[in-house]
């Protein structure tokens, strides 16, 4: 993806107005999936993929951000059409009272979306919300470095930087409207492994519905 945000000149800034600008229909979310007291088992989600144990909600938590004469360049899904792309950043909401650790790993699509404005590689990012913590687990966050299946560094890794910058968030191909754009599995029995903790298949998430194309 060529993502040149932070090198391309622009007099707007100069006028202390952010070349990104918020799209009409600020925000966009996905509702959130009514749950009973007790701790819940797999629901579905609004794309048919179930949402993992304790988690009542997977919402696209992210500014309707579009950045203006930004392209997403890939080989094969060049978007020619488009002078801009979708920025968007995942949260996937834990009940505080689950009994158990949830762990999400979330990976991208190649040719659908990237992690960072420069690569086109598969990168994960892996989050734990702890028994009775409640803690929702957001992809990607400020500081966040998606990096190989186990957490590894590898020459493609990048650090998540805080909008409004080049490498702020997940990065989608509005050529491919169809999804998914991310995938997501789960585990709850995560204990510091990907390779020896059970994690449920791979689900995708996105859809032209959840995720609107940026204006031509």
């Amino acid at each position: 993806m060529i993502d040149d945000e932070e090198n391309q000149p622009d007099s707007s800034r100069a006028n202390g107005v952010s070349r990104r600008t918020i799209a009409k229909g600020a925000a966009w979310a996905i509702p959130v999936i009514a749950m009973g007291a007790t701790v819940p088992t797999a629901v579905a989600s609004p794309q048919g993929a179930p949402t993992p144990p304790c988690v009542t909600a997977l919402t696209n938590d992210s500014i309707n951000w579009v950045v203006d004469n930004v392209k997403y360049a890939e080989s094969g899904h060049t978007c020619n059409s488009y002078d801009s792309h979708r920025d968007v950043r995942l949260t996937f909401e834990v009940l505080q009272d689950c009994q158990h650790d949830v762990t999400v790993q979330v990976r991208n699509v190649v040719g659908n979306s990237v992690w960072c404005a420069w690569n086109s590689q598969t990168l994960y990012l892996l989050k734990t919300s702890p028994a009775g913590s409640g803690l929702d687990l957001t992809f990607p966050a400020t500081g966040d470095r998606p990096t190989n299946i186990n957490n590894g560094y590898v020459s493609s890794s990048c650090n998540i930087t805080a909008y409004e910058s080049a490498n702020d968030g997940m990065h989608i191909n509005p050529c491919a409207p169809g999804g998914p754009y991310f995938e997501y599995r789960y585990s709850t029995d995560y204990s510091g492994s990907v390779a020896t903790a059970t994690w449920s298949a791979w689900f995708g998430w996105g859809d032209v519905g959840t995720v609107p194309l940026p204006p031509s």
